[in-house]
């Protein structure tokens, strides 16, 4: 190394660490708010995944009761023809109520 790549070296080196090293912490943020995001979609997806299971579990509840009540059977009529003549939304599983 000559006296003058060494005096290139100290004049500019630090000007180099300091964008390092404000660029390496700009990365770790960028990273945290990914990872924080994803958490919360996460729970989000989790959340759903529940509702889903319960709204199920209701209508199939319906399903069983729609054999001895006619009023729930009229309900249950009129949400499963709303359901089957509803279009699926993209990425959502919808699976018809079944028949009493």
């Amino acid at each position: 190394m000559t006296e003058k790549t060494f005096q290139e070296v100290v004049k500019y080196g630090g000007i180099v660490l300091g964008i390092s090293a404000i660029f390496n912490v700009w990365v770790v943020m960028k990273h945290v708010e990914v990872y924080r995001v994803a958490i919360r979609v996460d729970a989000q997806a989790q959340q759903l995944a529940l509702r889903e299971q319960a709204e199920q579990g209701v209508a199939q509840e319906f399903a069983a009761r729609a054999n001895n009540d006619p009023q729930i059977a009229a309900i249950f009529k009129r949400v499963q023809a709303a359901v089957l003549s509803s279009a699926p939304s993209a990425g959502v599983n919808h699976q018809p109520i079944p028949a009493p």
